[in-house]
């Protein structure tokens, strides 16, 4: 039993073993065949970026086998150098993150075409959580781009067709409401595109009532058929009440998911083709109206280049009829600079046909003309034209489409001659100009840039960065400007200053100008070398400021001679007086009464000494006040404005905050001069008859105002290099490190405003 048991078991475990072996193996066949024989691209490649394997499809397109690309380099084998960085990326993030990823990027085959492939990559992990390898899986979408490319040029050359054609497009939604309308709306309705949009009046409003219940019913499979289409034909009033008879293509558009969404169609004004024969209005309707009606000329032309067909719009391109045109040889329709290229090209066509080479007939040529017309002027055409084909596809003629280019190639011609006559400007204008790409790579550089920089054109354009001539410490700002610029122009500053470096490492101070051009990311950038003009700057501030130092040592040098001089009258002369004063009064009471001229003579000496003594006062507070020394800036401004009281009869008010103010030496001395000298020219040139002084302290600084009501000071007079009274006083204030500010106005006096900081060892008390 024990060994039936046993026996059972091992046969149920063989059994179990042998059916996970046999999925396994399906599973790898399965997995061969669907890698190997799809016709999509896989690979995989190494966490080493090394590659392992490529299916069959893949190593086809690419022209390899499986022993030329397994351990190869996959970034530098098989992807072109532009874009190896961006995919280095990408397999980055895979080894990294360990997300799938969707991507395109092309590859390159072994004989080095590129192949647009959309990739979906995804890590494949170990069973310890590491990284086995990069699976990619990717579809070759070269010649789905290549579709979608000629797509928008189809739909760019049927716009262009569209607003050419003397009739009307438009697309409707699917209710019937217009999206937009263009061409000859107002020619044939005679109402604007914008009255249609609008809704006023509305298309169905204008068909004619005869039509609008019976011919004109739009199609309800339009609504719902892919590609669905039709014709109509039906007469519309115009606004003038004329009718015109119009033929109607109506087709449906499709979203990506093959959904209807809208209507688009082509309305033509047929009216002069439903005059003619019924059996012709129904084949040669359109052909006709484009024919006539088109600005160019359609022609057919046999193999020995006569006309076989000619529109009916020669007449008004070059003012010979249809007939005229016809009996034309070709020759005498183009100059015999233009005849002879023609008659080269096609020669070659005609030698391509005797060969029995294969012709493919949707090939064309384009070619630049030009014609005599009628009245002999000449005038310049495109020419495009391709082979007629007989029944056994070899060419028997030409067919083509001429249209008049004179005024585009005078545009082109005003264009050439703009871009000369601002290249000579952009050469010629004594600065060093240049032009940036977005990434800052100097694109066009002038001779002047070249000279700046000491670098030849060859070596700049499309070469150097902008950066490279600019000094490290102004790079970051100079990029940031040129950011902020392609932004908001006017967020960046137009001009600025920055060093520039030359190919000697030479060091130059730069004026710039920048503008972003219009329409483009570029920049337009002129460069003056503002070196010489800096140092004579910095020259002319070092002489300022050394005249300024010289006028400070000067007025200092003053000051201190009128306090010595003040000192020295009050000290000597006022003794002087005072004794002499004495000794008079001490003999006048020594004198007998009966000397009573001389004791006259003695009072009236007396009385010229007082007089003498209080000059020696005034002269020496003219010098220096006594008070300010010794008491302060407060008591000596109200000393001086008392003392201008009494001088002028102008009253003069004095408002102190705080009460008493302490400042240092110097500057007391900087604010009472100002004080005077501003009282000296209100008595001189204001005809005031009342002054107003505050003196203020606050926040660190010190600010007097001193206002009058007299006449008002005009700004020339403030401007004049000949006011020296006022630059006085902007020049005590600036060696005090203060600023003075003058105000007036006509009629309503002059404000003098005084802003002087304190020093640290002066402040309020």
């Amino acid at each position: 039993i024990i060994a039936l048991i046993v026996g059972s078991a091992l046969y149920i475990s063989m059994k179990k073993t042998s059916q996970i072996q046999r999925i396994l193996y399906k599973e790898k066949i399965f997995s061969d065949i669907l890698i190997q024989d799809s016709p999509s691209f896989f690979t995989a490649i190494s966490p080493e970026g090394k590659t392992i394997m490529m299916n069959d499809a893949m190593l086809k397109k690419l022209g390899y086998t499986n022993a030329e690309v397994e351990g190869k380099d996959y970034l530098s084998s098989f992807i072109p150098e532009q874009e190896q960085e961006e995919v280095s990326k990408i397999l980055f993030n895979l080894v990294n993150i360990k997300h799938p990823s969707n991507s395109e990027n092309h590859i390159l085959t072994k004989d080095g075409r590129e192949i647009l492939v959309e990739w979906e990559g995804r890590p494949v992990m170990k069973k310890d959580g590491d990284l086995d390898f990069i699976y990619g899986a990717g579809v070759d979408i070269t010649e789905r781009k290549k579709i979608e490319t000629a797509l928008r040029d189809s739909e760019e050359r049927y716009r262009s067709f569209v607003q050419n054609l003397h009739g009307i497009a438009y697309r409707n939604t699917l209710d019937n409401e217009p999206i937009f309308l263009h061409g000859a709306v107002e020619e044939i309705t005679g109402y604007r595109e914008d009255d249609f949009l609008q809704g006023n009046p509305a298309w169905e409003k204008i068909i004619h009532p005869q039509d609008r219940m019976t011919t004109v019913q739009i199609p309800p499979d339009i609504r719902t058929v892919p590609h669905y289409s039709s014709d109509i034909q039906y007469r519309i009033i115009r606004k003038d009440g004329n009718v015109r008879w119009i033929h109607e293509h109506i087709q449906n558009i499709l979203d990506d998911t093959g959904k209807v969404t809208e209507i688009q169609g082509m309305i033509y004004d047929i009216t002069k083709s439903q005059e003619a024969e019924e059996n012709l209005r129904k084949t040669d309707a359109r052909y006709r109206l484009l024919s006539e009606n088109v600005q160019d000329v359609i022609w057919v032309l046999d193999k020995n280049l006569r006309y076989t067909y000619i529109s009916p719009s020669v007449e008004r391109f070059r003012g010979y009829t249809v007939e005229e045109s016809m009996s034309q040889p070709v020759d005498k329709i183009f100059t015999p600079e233009s005849y002879n290229e023609l008659l080269s090209l096609t020669q070659k066509y005609l030698l391509l046909e005797q060969s029995n080479a294969p012709i493919d007939k949707n090939r064309s040529i384009t070619l630049e003309l030009e014609q005599i017309c009628k009245d002999g002027s000449i005038i310049w055409t495109e020419v495009t034209a391709s082979f007629v084909l007989d029944k056994t596809a070899r060419p028997d003629g030409f067919v083509g489409i001429t249209r008049n280019i004179t005024q585009r190639k005078k545009a082109e011609e005003s264009l050439k001659e703009s871009e000369q006559r601002y290249r000579t400007i952009f050469e010629n204008t004594g600065t060093a100009m240049a032009i940036l790409d977005e990434d800052v790579i100097l694109t066009l550089a002038n001779s002047e840039f070249e000279k700046l920089s000491g670098f030849p054109r060859e070596e700049i354009e499309g070469k150097k960065r902008f950066t490279d001539f600019v000094d490290s410490k102004d790079t970051d700002r100079l990029l940031m400007y040129h950011g902020l610029r392609r932004k908001d122009p006017l967020s960046a500053p137009r001009n600025y200053e920055f060093l520039f470096v030359d190919k000697n490492d030479q060091v130059k101070n730069i004026f710039t100008t920048a503008n972003i051009i219009p329409g483009s990311a570029k920049s337009v950038i002129s460069l003056l070398d503002i070196t010489g003009m800096k140092k004579a700057q910095e020259e002319l501030m070092h002489s300022r400021e050394q005249l300024r130092n010289l006028l400070k040592h000067a007025q200092d040098v003053r000051e201190g001679e009128r306090t010595r001089v003040a000192r020295e009258i009050h000290d000597e002369l006022g003794q002087v007086l005072t004794a002499l004063k004495m000794d008079l009064s001490y003999l006048s009471r020594k004198f007998p009464q009966e000397t009573r001229p001389l004791q006259t003579k003695i009072n009236l000496m007396l009385k010229f000494i007082d007089m003498t003594i209080q000059s020696v006062k005034r002269i020496t507070m003219d010098l220096r006040p006594g008070l300010l020394d010794h008491l302060g800036l407060v008591p000596a401004i109200e000393w001086q404005a008392d003392e201008f009281q009494k001088r002028t009869g102008i009253p003069c008010e004095v408002w102190v905050d705080p009460d008493d103010i302490t400042l240092e030496k110097d500057q007391a001395t900087t604010v009472f001069r100002i004080f005077q000298e501003t009282l000296t020219n209100v008595a001189r040139h204001a005809n005031a008859t009342h002054i107003k002084t505050s003196l203020q302290v606050h926040n660190g600084m010190l600010k007097m105002i001193v206002k009058d009501n007299g006449k008002g000071i005009t700004k020339k007079q403030i401007e004049d290099s000949k006011s020296f009274g006022l630059m006085g006083i902007r020049e005590r204030a600036h060696f005090s490190g203060g600023e003075v500010l003058f105000t007036g106005k006509k009629g309503h006096g002059t404000s003098v405003i005084v802003s002087i900081p304190i020093d640290i060892n002066g402040g309020v008390r």
